[in-house]
């Protein structure tokens, strides 16, 4: 089973669209909070070389895959529909 996992500021717009698009699209998904925590929020930014939130990571079986921010959320989850359309056909 697959799930996405957000890490998120509560109040970031693109925070709120990944977490909606995610809804839409049926995915399970956690959200993990980092406004209490910034200093985590920094090491994770620093060791991803990632600079915004959200922070996206797909976790299938045993595996963790970092997706990225919502632009990246987005193309993935359009190219998996592709794929998946193609594959059905």
């Amino acid at each position: 089973m697959e799930e996405f996992i957000l890490y998120v500021k509560l109040q970031c717009p693109f925070c709120i669209k990944a977490e909606s698009l995610i809804k839409e699209s049926g995915h399970s998904y956690k959200i993990v909070p980092f406004d209490k925590n910034l200093d985590l929020l920094e090491h994770m930014k620093w060791a991803y070389s990632h600079k915004t939130v959200p922070m996206i990571f797909l976790k299938e079986e045993k595996q963790i895959k970092f997706v990225g921010g919502y632009t990246d959320l987005s193309s993935y989850l359009e190219e998996r529909d592709e794929a998946r359309r193609t594959t059905a056909s």
